[in-house]
């Protein structure tokens, strides 16, 4: 890849009321990224629904989105806490199970 260029991510668009945006993959290349894409979806035989949940969009535009910080709460403490949009719900999220029994 040439010095100055952008990645490229492949971003999952959930169907949440946050509208939350979750990083599949990074490539080098916007080609490289569809082909990824298009791949993906004919290995796990996806409709056409499934593969409209997916963009590529440039790295940096994805980082600015999943960099916000949301509040939750720490379910062990009851604390409010911040962290950022991605995290929300995975087991980086002090407000789930999956992150204390893990």
């Amino acid at each position: 890849m040439k010095p100055g260029m952008s990645k490229f991510a492949i971003c999952y668009i959930a169907e949440d009321p946050n509208g939350i945006t979750r990083l599949a993959a990074v490539r080098d290349t916007k080609a490289k990224a569809k082909r990824y894409l298009g791949s993906k979806a004919l290995r796990r035989n996806w409709g056409r629904n499934m593969a409209e949940k997916f963009e590529v969009k440039p790295l940096e535009e994805y980082r600015e989105i999943a960099e916000i910080l949301v509040p939750s709460q720490n379910i062990m403490s009851g604390k409010a806490i911040k962290i950022s949009r991605d995290s929300l719900g995975t087991c980086c999220d002090p407000a789930t199970e999956t992150y204390w029994s893990m």
